[in-house]
């Protein structure tokens, strides 16, 4: 059993980084087609699922938007623009002053609950943060992404997986229904960059919020049996 007051949920989202869409490699098509227009087409649908994919990787993603629960407040905070020029190395430095790494204050290392965390929000963090030079502090990435430990990284998908490949298979969304009898906000990701470009991210917060909210309830249902 571990003091959850201690920690904090963590979620971001992200958004593909169109700055950098002219430095994607040509997709790759059957090379069984023969048939010009086939091929053509193949390639323009390659395309899309390229551009679709790229939030997905810290490489051609940005991070949009995070949020964090402590089991009684939220924070969040967002991208002002998702074109050149963005406040993401901003985004980033806040989150690293706030949330992860070293926490100067009383010279400790905060705390965080995640799911799928070590796979993915975590390394997204500090890839974006090494690209964008971003001031991240004293604790490196490797800290937050051990396996088989608690003490400053619940993920919560990890550790109902037992930190095995079966860990891939706990979503957010599948833990909320059959640990707290909740679910995931209903919402478009592929709608992020117009909604913070619309200045209006009430969507977005909500969504974002109760990701984090989830994940710190089920880090709190776990508690005592599973770590």
């Amino acid at each position: 059993m571990v003091m959850l007051q201690e920690y904090k949920a963590i979620d971001i989202e992200t958004i593909a980084n169109e700055d950098v869409i002219d430095r994607l490699p040509d997709p790759k098509v059957d090379s069984r087609l023969k048939d010009p227009d086939k091929i053509k087409a193949a390639i323009e649908d390659a395309k899309v699922k390229q551009i679709a994919d790229m939030a997905l990787s810290p490489l051609t993603g940005r991070v949009a938007s995070v949020a964090v629960y402590d089991g009684n407040f939220f924070t969040f905070e967002h991208l002002h623009t998702t074109k050149h020029g963005s406040n993401e190395k901003d985004l980033i430095e806040h989150i690293f002053s706030n949330f992860i790494g070293a926490d100067e204050s009383n010279y400790a290392t905060r705390k965080i609950i995640t799911c799928n965390g070590i796979n993915f929000d975590i390394p997204y963090l500090y890839t974006r943060a090494m690209i964008l030079r971003a001031s991240i502090g004293s604790i490196p990435m490797t800290v937050y992404t051990r396996k088989y430990t608690c003490d400053y990284h619940i993920d919560i998908a990890q550790v109902l997986g037992n930190w095995s490949h079966e860990a891939k298979y706990n979503s957010l969304d599948k833990m909320s229904r059959f640990v707290l009898d909740n679910k995931k906000e209903d919402f478009d990701v592929t709608r992020i960059i117009d909604i913070i470009e619309s200045g209006d991210v009430a969507e977005l917060k909500k969504y974002n919020e109760k990701d984090a909210q989830l994940t710190f309830e089920i880090a709190k249902q776990m508690n005592g049996y599973l770590f």
